[in-house]
């Protein structure tokens, strides 16, 4: 991936490890967390029963029969389930599925927390040690998680759970950051692909070990969640040994010197010259503007037109029912009929075609366009919806060969999220905001984000013990009003520069003006 290189700006031995290096203890070790708990999930729910089964004083997996009154509680918790009825726990316990959707939510609460203090974490710690803090914090969300079996509390185990989202929201901002500025301008492209290539690659890697020949049971799972610790500690160790962005020491910290032998050591050359160059004029450019504010995105009228352009995607991408699924892919793959190994399996086969699809999406994006590629994505995801929910619906009225469908149905539609859907969301704010709201626009982004997939995420499992397959109809309904978004509002930026994308946003009457006066507009025309 990273070998399309230019001649002028070949990758480096050390370049090639700091990118290692930043994406390791971030976006693949978000790849790990996120989803550990995914094909363990019913161990960990039967974990959870266990510890309030001991709180209420009952005999955990005893045979409870004719129980009344209070004894139903204690059947509830305590009571055996066969191993082909743990697919139907969540639908039977109200309250479990509550602690359950709590627990899965959490880490999108806490990465919500993260990406709002990540301005201020840069600015009093520089880009590399906010890498560092974030991994820290991963690190330490992770062993708490992992002991809470030894704590009986499955409280310590949903704080913890909050704690990894904070190290998430925290590293998953500052990870692209980093790796976008230590790149040379023909490598951003391939540098930017990689926090998107690195969590798939974590995903894979947690899901080939979920096993339950490996650390796929009752004793393994605390150990599967600890995993994440190793990519997060190396990160740690090897990161002091990297240089800080340059352009953060350049354009922040006002320390020339120090952004030079920094470039001196990404590039191993001495001939930094038009970079450092290159620095300066953005300096220059920057003269007089100052950056916005979060709040300004929402006064401004001009900037308002973009956020709702920006936010809307974001939310779809939330919001159409990816994130259900990789959250719940294993359970749901059970629920239609699937054999638990086999469902591991499938889970599997998801992440690949994940893996394989957003590879593809590298070679599209710039050929055939942002909008173009958005139309393809949700076109394909909402037939490969309709076609699960149908098969599923059909398979309930005893029709053979019907949960093979709806398995099949779901790596199709990961695919052809992955290949617009996943990727352009993230794209948008970088191509119609203007620079100076670049940072606001990010933050933004990146709360919207973990902020719709916390509500997804806990709401999923609650309402799917009621609506069952059904549930995917409204992820449906919100990618046919992406769609007509898409469709309806949003201009093609493909080939474009950041000035004629501007243009093109404040309409024709501004770009017959500009023609005239090649003065900078105010973001309020």
């Amino acid at each position: 991936m990273l070998s399309m290189l230019s001649h002028h700006n070949p990758l480096t031995v050390r370049l090639a490890l700091a990118l290692l290096a930043a994406t390791l203890g971030t976006w693949f070790t978000a790849g790990l967390v996120v989803f550990a708990v995914n094909v363990p999930q019913y161990i960990i729910q039967d974990w959870v029963r266990s510890v309030k089964c001991q709180r209420l004083g009952g005999a955990f997996l005893s045979n409870y029969t004719n129980t009344t009154g209070s004894d139903e509680t204690v059947a509830l918790w305590c009571g055996f389930i066969p191993p082909e009825d743990l697919s139907q726990t969540l639908r039977q316990n109200t309250e479990l599925s509550t602690i359950w959707a709590l627990c899965s939510s959490m880490v999108c609460v806490g990465a919500m927390i993260g990406s709002l203090v990540t301005g201020p974490v840069i600015r009093l710690l520089g880009v590399k040690r906010s890498l560092i803090c974030g991994s820290i914090i991963l690190t330490l969300g992770c062993v708490m998680c992992s002991l809470s079996p030894l704590a009986s509390s499955w409280e310590v185990f949903l704080t913890g759970r909050i704690i990894v989202g904070i190290g998430l929201g925290v590293s998953t901002v500052v990870g692209p950051v980093y790796t976008g500025e230590i790149a040379p301008v023909s490598l951003r492209g391939a540098a930017g692909t990689l926090p998107t290539v690195m969590s798939i690659l974590g995903l894979l890697t947690i899901t080939s070990i979920s096993f339950p020949s490996a650390l796929g049971t009752e004793a393994g799972w605390p150990w599967l969640i600890s995993i994440a610790v190793i990519p997060a500690v190396i990160s740690c160790i090897a990161l002091p040994f990297c240089p800080e962005s340059p352009r953060f020491l350049y354009m922040e910290r006002n320390d020339k010197q120090h952004a030079t032998e920094a470039l001196v050591w990404f590039r191993q050359t001495s001939q930094v010259k038009e970079e450092i160059e290159e620095l300066h004029m953005e300096i220059d450019h920057m003269h007089g503007v100052h950056e916005v504010s979060m709040l300004r995105l929402f006064t401004d009228p001009y900037l308002r037109k973009i956020t709702i352009l920006t936010a809307i995607p974001m939310l779809v991408h939330q919001l159409c029912g990816c994130y259900s699924i990789t959250f719940y892919s294993t359970a749901i793959f059970e629920s239609v009929g699937l054999h638990r190994l086999n469902a591991v399996y499938a889970t599997l086969g998801v992440w690949c075609c994940y893996l394989v699809a957003a590879l593809i999406s590298m070679f599209l994006i710039d050929r055939a366009g942002r909008r173009t590629l958005m139309l393809i994505s949700q076109g394909g995801m909402i037939v490969a919806l309709s076609l699960f929910v149908i098969f599923v619906s059909v398979g309930e009225t005893g029709v053979y060969g019907m949960q093979y469908g709806s398995a099949v149905c779901i790596p199709l539609f990961i695919a052809f999220f992955a290949v617009g859907m996943d990727p352009i969301p993230w794209i948008l704010p970088g191509d119609l905001f203007p620079q100076e709201a670049h940072s606001a626009a990010a933050r933004f982004s990146s709360l919207l984000s973990w902020g719709s997939a916390m509500l997804v995420t806990f709401l999923f499992p609650i309402i799917e013990v009621a609506a069952k397959q059904y549930t995917f109809l409204i992820f449906i309904g919100f990618l046919v009003l992406g769609t007509v978004h898409v469709a309806w509002k949003l201009p093609e930026t493909k080939g474009k520069t950041i000035d004629e994308i501007q243009m093109i946003l404040r309409g024709s009457r501004v770009v017959k003006e500009t023609k005239e006066n090649s003065n900078p507009l105010p973001l309020n025309a």
